[in-house]
């Protein structure tokens, strides 16, 4: 790990949201923590999200200092970091002619909308609260109004005030990111009852992580094959086995997949790895019924062994399902498809026999907002309890 300048080890406290505090990765002059610093301070506090002070100011984006460059690049790559703007500085970009909603929507491809804030020091701004918040909304006509939604959406809770590397932000709690220590976090409580669709949808996906994703292809009653990702989805039973994967409507119209699952009682999960996540995700656009996305694609298939729904060779592990039962959810707007699983089909580059190597796997997972995750470090613990079907097991 690179060595942390003095500077940066004085940098322990930690904000109610379980940030490390804000640097200021931008000053007069391009100074601030270079990015082998800020990578290191990552690996540093592995449990931490770090937040980056953007300083946006038209001087600043010159191709010389912290700007839209590989720099920032490497930095969302690693998936650690958020990006702040401030909102005091926006004036100076318009006066100067800057196009400061083109920084804004490269930060958002970037690093996701979810990991783009804004804030400021409130003491120092000119205008009220409501100017800020309306300075940063001009600055983002290149962002489509989801995203707008997930950036600037509770801006209370997006603003930092930023305090002293030593004493931390008065007021707040307090902790460290050391072994054994322990944390302490301040909540902020979102009821539920009468959340919008939108809310619920981004905060439930940023909650459950990281989620396996199931690559299903299924036959539609014309005989067209379609494949798509999901990942609201899991196994349910193992006697039998069974897995279940959550879908959603579409403006009030079942998907595709989930028609043809309906109509046939067929669906095949082709596991999803790193090797085919992009074409994977190029399943999840919005094709026409008439369109099969391996057709489209190019995506080369296995026919099946006990169902009528073809495999996809590009997929290491396939799982034949019947569906045993669909059970609709909430409002409606989600159905449950609980499929048993008939036949398992796993390589032998994973499958030693007996057991298979989630390691050598590889699998893709699904995180909030537009990010997927690998399966990283990995950590043995004994088991405490015998698995299902040990012989040892004893049952009541």
């Amino acid at each position: 790990m690179a060595r942390l300048p003095q500077a940066l080890k004085s940098w322990d406290v930690i904000d109610e949201a379980g940030l490390v505090m804000d640097l200021e990765v931008l000053a007069q002059g391009g100074g601030g923590p270079s990015i082998p610093t800020l990578l290191a301070l990552a690996e540093r506090y592995p449990d931490a999200r770090i937040v980056l002070d953007h300083l946006l100011e038209p001087e600043l984006h010159d191709g010389e200092h912290f700007g839209m460059d590989e720099r920032w690049e490497r930095l969302a790559a690693s998936g650690r970091f958020f990006l702040k703007f401030t909102s005091i500085n926006l004036d100076h970009c318009r006066e100067e002619g800057f196009p400061a909603n083109r920084v804004l929507r490269r930060a958002v491809d970037l690093f996701g909308a979810d990991r783009v804030m804004w804030g400021s020091d409130i003491g120092t701004s000119s205008g009220t609260y409501q100017d800020m918040v309306q300075r940063m909304l001009d600055a983002s006509d290149l962002l489509s109004p989801e995203e707008q939604r997930a950036v600037w959406h509770d801006t209370g809770r997006r603003v930092f005030v930023k305090g002293g590397r030593k004493g931390g932000v008065p007021g707040r709690a307090h902790g460290r990111f050391a072994a054994g220590r322990h944390v302490t976090h301040r909540y902020t409580t979102v009821p539920a009852a009468g959340m919008d669709t939108a809310t619920a949808y981004r905060l439930i996906c940023g909650v459950v992580v990281p989620r396996p994703v199931a690559w299903i292809t299924t036959v539609g009653a014309d005989g067209r094959v379609n494949a798509a990702p999901f990942s609201s989805y899991n196994y349910v039973a193992h006697s039998p086995p069974m897995v279940a994967v959550n879908i959603g409507t579409r403006l009030g119209e079942l998907k595709d997949t989930a028609r043809n699952i309906r109509e046939t009682g067929w669906f095949c999960v082709n596991v999803a790895t790193e090797a085919v996540m992009e074409v994977m995700h190029r399943c999840g656009a919005d094709y026409p019924p008439e369109v099969g996305e391996p057709e489209a694609l190019g995506i080369e298939l296995l026919p099946g062994s006990l169902t009528p729904v073809p495999r996809i060779a590009a997929s290491p592990i396939h799982l034949e399902c019947r569906l045993d039962q669909a059970v609709t959810l909430g409002r409606g707007l989600n159905t449950l498809y609980i499929g048993e699983v008939l036949a398992f089909h796993l390589s032998d580059a994973v499958y030693d026999g007996r057991h298979v190597d989630s390691v050598k796997l590889r699998p893709i997972a699904r995180l909030g907002g537009p990010w997927y995750a690998a399966l990283g470090e990995t950590f043995h613990r004994p088991a405490l309890q015998r698995p299902p079907g040990d012989p040892a097991e004893t049952t009541p």
